[in-house]
């Protein structure tokens, strides 16, 4: 056992790459747009497009990606300027979960993300982290009773567009790519279960893999936060 420990403690400290800015990955991931959880899910939507580029027969819609960020697990920051190691990468994503993507309408995914924003202003991990498209929410603090949050489930989500602009309506179909714990609804997420399946997860990607690679090919990363979600409370106070 202590030879195996000794190898999976060399592999852990293989080195990957570099961050050149701060990496958040701390409770607010959980409650609001991280930069960790754009590069986690960025990489996992480039995945996808890349998948689906070799599938000719594949209709042609957007493709967006989101993922709960309860599966993002390194409660902390990480300095600007850390080298990031395999074990580090393992420590963040320590699930194996596995990509999957679906067909998806625009009522769909505002039920996805009515879940998502469900428990703000708490912190929940069935908060996203998305790629590919934008969206506001709500939600109307009650102070000082309590901290409820007086804008009831199911009407928080204020606007949802594509990254370039265009409106989410009932009409829009697109391509989504998550993980098989959302695809299996987990954390709510039931209304992705009975959706046509483009890519399952037997022919998916670990997401720890997909990002290693990233990291790997690209060597030295600055991810940043966009405003692709954007939050209308009457105050700033979060719960964290």
């Amino acid at each position: 056992s202590d030879k195996w420990l000794s190898q999976f403690e060399q592999e852990a400290n293989i080195f990957v790459g570099t961050t050149q800015v701060q990496l958040n990955a701390d409770n607010r991931l959980k409650c609001e747009e991280c930069n960790t959880g754009n590069f986690v899910i960025d990489s996992v939507r480039e995945w996808a497009v890349d998948v689906l580029s070799k599938k000719p027969n594949i209709e042609s819609l957007p493709i967006i990606g989101i993922i709960n960020s309860g599966g993002l697990r390194w409660h902390s920051n990480v300095s600007a300027g850390s080298n990031l190691t395999k074990g580090n990468i393992l420590d963040l994503l320590p699930f194996g979960d596995v990509t999957g993507i679906i067909t998806i309408d625009g009522n769909t995914l505002r039920s996805a993300l009515e879940n998502a924003v469900s428990y703000l202003p708490y912190t929940n991990g069935r908060f996203v982290q998305i790629s590919g498209f934008r969206f506001s929410h709500t939600c109307q603090i009650n102070y000082p009773i309590g901290g409820k949050c007086r804008t009831d489930p199911g009407s928080r989500i204020i606007n949802i567009t594509l990254s370039d602009g265009t409106p989410v309506t009932s009409n829009t179909r697109v391509h989504l790519v998550t993980g098989g714990f959302v695809l299996s609804g987990g954390d709510g997420y039931t209304m992705f279960l009975s959706k046509p399946i483009i890519v399952d997860t037997e022919s998916g990607d670990s997401i720890f893999d997909i990002v290693l690679n990233k990291i790997t090919r690209e060597k030295t990363i600055a991810p940043v936060e966009d405003g692709r979600i954007s939050q209308h409370y009457e105050n700033q106070k979060r719960f964290y």
